[in-house]
């Protein structure tokens, strides 16, 4: 690695898309997402977040379903799937610190059900991808 640059943590058993957020499948049709490691250092600290959908509601691949905000900005969450929201992580909305600590674990933000992963899928890096893809956005 040179000089300056940093190091982020990219699980291989994950899938990526290009606004950072991550999907892990939990079985066929369910799977568990949040914002990658690179999202949350590049965010700076998170003082809320809020979910601008609620369980039940469906969301589209890449649609808003939440919004973290910090000192400095408010940038939107997008959905890495279609599907229906089947849980949402309430304990970030008393502790956002989570997402800096365990960005890929206690800091998830939405449980959904879909039917369209094999579909949509095509439409979301792997792990190698989305290293590429930061490497690139790092250039910029």
């Amino acid at each position: 690695m040179g000089e300056g640059e940093m190091s982020y943590n990219i699980p291989k058993n994950l899938l990526y898309t290009k606004e950072h957020e991550w999907l892990k499948k939990v079985d066929e049709r369910k799977i568990v997402t949040g914002i990658s490691d690179y999202a949350q250092q590049k965010l700076g600290e998170i003082t809320y977040i809020e979910f601008t959908k609620n369980v039940n509601d469906t969301v589209k691949q890449f649609e808003e379903y939440a919004v973290v905000n910090t000192q400095k900005s408010s940038e939107p969450v997008y959905s890495p799937v279609s599907g229906k929201i089947i849980e949402l992580n309430e304990k970030l909305l008393e502790d956002p610190a989570i997402v800096h600590e365990q960005p890929y674990d206690s800091g998830w933000f939405a449980k959904i059900e879909t039917t369209s992963l094999g579909l949509e899928k095509q439409k979301l890096m792997t792990s190698e991808q989305y290293q590429n893809y930061i490497k690139e956005i790092e250039k910029e």
